[in-house]
């Protein structure tokens, strides 16, 4: 039986979602947008350099000459913030 669970969790998680509605992502990032535009200035710099620009926490902290706890930081604060902007 459990087998047989797992099998069908495994091709529940395969089969292809159902295809997304493009004003919704619209709606959707212009409300992340929104949400990073309000966050302090540093905090919106390492948001976009992490998770835009897809750089390192030491890439960070170099390009903005602060100390990678710093970084680090700025980046637990910001998710908490975004999150309660976002409702999640």
């Amino acid at each position: 039986h459990r087998r047989d669970a797992v099998g069908r969790r495994v091709i529940a998680k395969l089969r292809p979602s159902a295809p997304e509605n493009p004003a919704d992502r619209v709606d959707r990032d212009l409300d992340v947008l929104a949400a990073l535009d309000s966050l302090p200035q540093r905090m919106r710099q390492v948001c976009v350099l992490h998770y835009l620009q897809d750089q390192s926490v030491r890439d960070i902290a170099l390009t903005l000459g602060i100390g990678t706890g710093t970084v680090k930081t700025q980046l637990h604060r910001s998710r908490i913030a975004l999150a309660r902007r976002l409702g999640g």
